[in-house]
């Protein structure tokens, strides 16, 4: 049988009581499920688990990567296991003189994910695959700075030409006409009320990863009638 590989962050990983949207998908696809979404995930390490998949796990069917936010750092240990930062929510954070929220503003961090979507593709590009973008990318008073990053740089047109169209929501923010899945869940929950999990933790909820897995389904679909 095929294995469904699904990359990402908390909303990906398979962490709570209810299945999780890579569990979906799989059943609706009839692959082993494969999930190594971990939660607080930023790019690099999304990145890195594409490389390790392609060289490592044999039989793959799809690759569904979720991407994470574009501030997250992330270091792998000596353990082999992972570290992430975000330097807007973790303001005290700093590597010596250096500080984080210096080194990765707004306009670095969405360049460096241009770049990790484009290396990413290079990797799959034998491989059947598909993107989304998770959580809100960059924190809301940064995305209209966020928004004309994307659209200014060079990577912008061969992402349009080469992945888009595997990319659902491209290109990412609504004010560009595209949306991440927080963007489509709010659309549709703006008191954020009946597809988070609570007010105190708004992943989303089991009826929001059944949506999740209805949106990623059509568009495999679409592509491979």
């Amino acid at each position: 049988m095929k294995k469904l590989i699904a990359i990402g962050c908390s909303y990906t990983e398979d962490r709570y009581e209810f299945p999780v949207w890579p569990t979906h998908l799989a059943e609706r696809l009839d692959m082993n499920c494969v999930n190594l979404g971990h939660g607080g995930s930023g790019n690099e390490q999304i990145l890195a688990k594409i490389l390790d998949t392609v060289l490592t796990e044999k039989n793959i069917g799809l690759v569904v990567v979720m991407w994470s936010q574009f501030q997250r750092f992330d270091f792998q240990r000596s353990d082999s296991q992972w570290v992430s930062l975000n330097p807007y929510i973790d303001k005290e954070c700093s590597m010596g003189v250096c500080n984080l929220q210096a080194l990765h503003d707004v306009h670095s961090a969405t360049q460096n994910a241009l770049r990790i979507f484009i290396f990413a593709e290079n990797i799959l590009k034998d491989i059947p695959h598909l993107y989304i973008q998770g959580t809100h990318p960059v924190d809301k008073t940064s995305r209209i700075s966020a928004a004309k990053s994307l659209i200014n740089s060079f990577y912008f047109d061969y992402i349009e030409n080469n992945i888009s169209k595997y990319f659902i929501g491209w290109p990412i923010f609504s004010g560009l006409g595209g949306y991440s899945w927080d963007s489509f869940l709010d659309k549709i929950d703006t008191e954020r009320n009946e597809l988070r999990i609570s007010e105190e933790d708004l992943h989303p909820n089991d009826k929001a990863h059944k949506m999740i897995t209805h949106e990623i389904y059509n568009v495999y679909d679409k592509i491979n009638d």
